[in-house]
């Protein structure tokens, strides 16, 4: 009997928080260090956010901006800090 092995090779998790103020220009980033991954062979989903700002200024993008690197980024002149989540799986 044989079993069928797995084809995500690697979960990780994590958050990243854009101070209020900080950065310039029309968006901002907060940049998190991951395990190195293979981009060709990985997603990056969007696992939410959460803010203290009372209007909207929701997490504009989340992606991964190279083998050990995950970039959020929303849009500057919203305010308030923001964390944005995510989670990085890589596959065979």
């Amino acid at each position: 009997m044989s079993y069928a092995t797995s084809t995500i090779k690697s979960i990780q998790t994590g958050e990243g928080t854009i101070a209020s103020g900080s950065g310039s220009g029309i968006y901002i980033t907060a940049d998190v260090t991951i395990t190195a991954v293979v981009v060709a062979k990985s997603v990056c989903y969007y696992n939410g956010m959460k803010s203290d700002y009372t209007q909207s200024n929701g997490v504009a993008y989340v992606y991964l901006s190279s083998a050990t690197n995950v970039k959020i980024q929303r849009v500057q002149e919203l305010g308030g800090t923001t964390t944005g989540r995510f989670t990085v799986v890589e596959y065979y």
